[in-house]
């Protein structure tokens, strides 16, 4: 299988990281790495592991500028049709031993692509289930992710579709975070994405991760504002269209969705309606249609 990895400046988790790739056991992986300017010495390290383990395989450096940007140009160049799956690490997490494994398991049993809960730990010792297995919901790919995209593993299908979908469509450029918009290309164009409630990734929360888990005063205020600033609304109609855009017979209710999403706070009433559809947790969902129904979503 293939694994895809970006980095940018993670010289400091990143042997860790490769440690708990590297030494899955039952199946075979080959490690696309893509380094995004670093100034560190990360590149070094990846050059040095890449001498001695042909299993890592470094992309010719680049400039993106986001980790959204990274793993798109990751997904896209590389080609994921000889691999019988393809996931996604980030630089600073540890795998969990068997995650691979029971990944591959569970995509054999149907599912188009497969994620799952996550534990996250702090250097101060401190670790916490973050649970994502909710229920999911008709639209909840339109404002959320199945997961930090670490924890996600696509079977042939679902990768080559993913690597249409990005190498094709422009927009796939501008929207905010990687791992959103490929859960929303698998669920949009039908496919089964199944997440387990067994966490399969330690997550490392620290100062330097782009968006963290979500959790604590300072990711609820962060979630708020871009609630207020219509980040969100207009990533979410983003992600819609690009959704709509690959079905080859566009689903009415969504194509409902987006426009009223296109009209800005106008009808934002309409929509709150359809919160229900679009968070897995129901208490977001409320608080998303309240923001709705007062016209700051």
């Amino acid at each position: 299988m293939a694994i895809l990895l970006a980095t940018h400046d993670g010289e400091r988790y990143l042997d860790e990281q490769l440690d708990t790739i590297l030494g899955q056991e039952g199946v075979d992986v080959t490690v696309f790495a893509s380094d995004d300017a670093s100034t560190d010495a990360t590149p070094a390290l990846l050059a040095q592991r890449a001498a001695t383990d042909d299993r890592l395989v470094l992309l010719p450096p680049t400039r993106q500028g986001s980790a959204h940007g990274n793993f798109r140009r990751l997904l896209i160049d590389v080609d994921p049709s000889p691999f019988d799956a393809v996931g996604l690490a980030d630089q600073d997490d540890r795998w969990l031993p068997g995650r691979l494994a029971r990944q591959l398991e569970l995509l054999r049993e149907g599912p188009a692509a497969v994620s799952s809960d996550v534990v996250m730990f702090d250097e101060r010792g401190r670790r916490t289930t973050i649970v994502k297995s909710r229920p999911q919901v008709r639209f909840d790919y339109l404002l959320e992710s199945a997961g930090p995209g670490s924890t996600f593993l696509l079977a042939p299908d679902a990768a080559a579709l993913v690597h249409r979908v990005l190498r094709d469509d422009p927009r796939t450029a501008d929207v905010g975070a990687h791992d959103w918009l490929i859960y929303a290309i698998v669920r949009g164009a039908g496919l089964r994405w199944h997440i387990d409630p067994q966490p399969t990734v330690e997550y490392r929360q620290h100062d330097a991760n782009v968006l963290g888990a979500n959790r604590g005063l300072a990711a609820a205020l962060e979630r708020g504002g871009r609630i207020v600033n219509g980040w969100l609304r207009a990533h979410a109609t983003r992600v819609g269209e690009i959704v709509l855009a690959l079905q080859p017979e566009p689903d009415p209710a969504l194509a409902d969705i987006v426009r009223i999403m296109r009209l800005g706070r106008r009808e934002q009433w309409r929509l709150a309606r359809r919160a229900r559809w679009m968070r897995r947790n129901p208490r977001e969902a409320r608080i998303v249609a309240a923001c709705m129904r007062l016209g700051l979503w």
